[in-house]
């Protein structure tokens, strides 16, 4: 049986954006959403448990770092990839099976610093990327954002808002083009 989509048409082109996230399934609309928001259409992802924590030596093992590391290299340069986005999430499952013992302050903490050094790594290795690191966090149901700078813990981006606001908007926006 053959399925085709309707969703859109193929496009021959790579996309310029990749974006490096955690592979559970509760973030990823919203993380697309997110990349959307930026202006990023269309993206690559490299998504495996844990996300960006894969290009850090702790808690990721070598080989799951030269892996996963190998696999983002391959799409920077073979898809000339300019944009990154980085993503990790609170009550991440492998965070907490590597570092059971930590409370959740110390583990979101931990991935804060995991997202600075896996920006660290890439720009080392591709001076030229622009890179833009995200916290998920949710409250009241609603996935929120929140930018991660090197010179801050945790602290709002521009236009850090939660992503059913942004669908929000865009629905809104829709409504009034039609009218």
């Amino acid at each position: 049986m053959a399925y085709s989509s309707s969703v859109t048409s193929f496009q021959p082109e790579h996309p310029d954006t990749l974006a490096v996230y955690c592979s559970d399934g509760r973030f990823t609309r919203a993380v697309e959403e997110l990349c959307r928001g930026l202006g990023h259409e269309r993206f690559d992802t490299v998504t495996l448990p844990g996300g960006p924590a894969l290009l850090s030596h702790w808690p990721a093992d070598l080989s799951e770092v030269h892996v996963f590391s190998r696999a983002t290299q391959f799409l920077v340069e073979a898809h000339r990839i300019a944009h990154v986005v980085l993503l990790a999430h609170q009550g991440c499952g492998f965070y907490r099976t590597r570092c059971p013992r930590l409370s959740d302050e110390a583990m979101q903490k931990m991935q804060l610093e995991h997202l600075r050094a896996a920006s660290k790594a890439l720009l080392r290795q591709h001076p030229g990327l622009q890179i833009a690191c995200y916290y998920a966090h949710v409250a009241e149901g609603q996935v929120t954002f929140t930018g991660v700078t090197s010179q801050e813990t945790v602290g709002e981006a521009p236009g850090s808002r939660p992503v059913a606001a942004r669908a929000a908007r865009r629905r809104e926006k829709a409504r009034v083009k039609e009218t």
